[in-house]
C-alpha cells in the first residue's frame, strides 16, 4: 500500500470485518470452482474440494461473528469468554485461526486499505464447577393448570460428544429451530468429555406442552476443546 493509500485508511470494526471476510471468501470459492472446471490440470477434485470445503467453513464463522452482537441478551451472567466475545466478536476465529489463515485475514485488509486491531487471546479457561446460576430455574416445576412433562423430559443427562452431537443433528433435520450440527461444533467439543443436557425452566411458555409441541427446550453445558465449559440451548425431538 503507498503512502497516500495510507492516510486514507479505515478502522474497521470487528463485526465489519467478519462480513467483508465472509465475502471474499465466497468470492475465492466461486474463483477456486471457476479454475477447477476451466483449468482441471492444475489441481486434483480432492484438493479443490478441500479449499473449498475450508473456506466454507471460514465464511460460517465470519457469518456468526458478524452477527454476533444481534443475538438476543443473555438469561445468565455471562462467562469469561462470553463476555470476551461479545465484546470482540473475531476473538475466538482469530485465535483459533492457523498462520496461513491469520496471514490471508491481514492481506485482505491491508489490500481493502483498512485498519485492524487483532484481538487478545482468550481468557484462560475455567476448568472448576460450572458457576449454580446455570440451574437457576431447575428442577422444572409444572404450572398451574399444566400438565407435568413425562420423566424423560424433566431429567438432567449425561452425554458423550457422539450422542449429544447426534441431537444436534436430529434438531437441525427435523427444523426444531434450536441446534445447528456444524463440523465446526463436533470439532471443537471435548472428545473425552461428558456433556449435559437438562430441561429449560421456559419449556412452560407460550400455550403449554401440549399444544401441539414437537420439541422441548433444554440447556446443554459442554467443555470445549480447549477446557472452557460452555452452555446453550438445544431443542430435543418429542417422540
Amino acid at each position: 500500500m503507498t503512502p497516500r493509500a495510507r492516510a486514507r485508511v479505515r478502522e474497521i470494526s470487528d463485526t465489519e470485518l467478519a462480513a467483508f471476510l465472509a465475502h471474499e471468501a465466497l468470492l475465492e470459492i466461486r474463483v477456486l470452482a471457476r479454475r477447477a472446471k476451466m483449468s482441471p490440470e492444475e489441481a486434483s477434485p480432492a484438493e479443490v474440494i478441500d479449499q473449498i470445503d475450508e473456506l466454507a467453513d471460514f465464511c460460517r464463522d465470519m457469518q456468526a461473528a458478524a452477527t454476533l452482537r444481534q443475538t438476543t441478551p443473555w438469561r445468565h451472567a455471562p462467562s469469561r469468554r462470553e463476555q470476551a466475545m461479545h465484546d470482540r466478536p473475531m476473538i475466538y476465529p482469530w485465535n483459533v485461526a492457523s498462520e496461513e489463515r491469520r496471514a490471508w485475514i491481514l492481506r485482505r485488509i491491508d489490500e481493502a486499505g483498512y485498519q485492524w486491531t487483532p484481538p487478545p487471546a482468550l481468557p484462560t479457561p475455567l476448568k472448576g464447577v460450572p458457576p449454580l446460576s446455570l440451574l437457576a430455574g431447575w428442577p422444572v416445576k409444572t404450572p398451574p393448570g399444566c400438565r407435568p412433562l413425562p420423566r424423560r423430559a424433566r431429567c438432567l443427562k449425561a452425554l458423550d460428544r457422539d450422542g449429544l452431537f447426534a441431537l444436534y443433528q436430529q434438531a437441525q433435520q427435523l427444523q426444531l429451530g434450536l441446534g445447528t450440527a456444524s463440523p465446526w461444533l463436533y470439532a471443537h467439543l471435548r472428545p473425552d468429555a461428558i456433556h449435559y443436557l437438562f430441561p429449560d425452566p421456559r419449556i412452560y411458555g407460550g400455550s403449554g406442552p401440549d399444544a401441539g409441541r414437537r420439541s422441548w427446550e433444554c440447556r446443554v453445558l459442554v467443555r470445549m476443546i480447549d477446557g472452557e465449559q460452555v452452555y446453550g440451548s438445544l431443542a430435543v425431538h418429542r417422540p
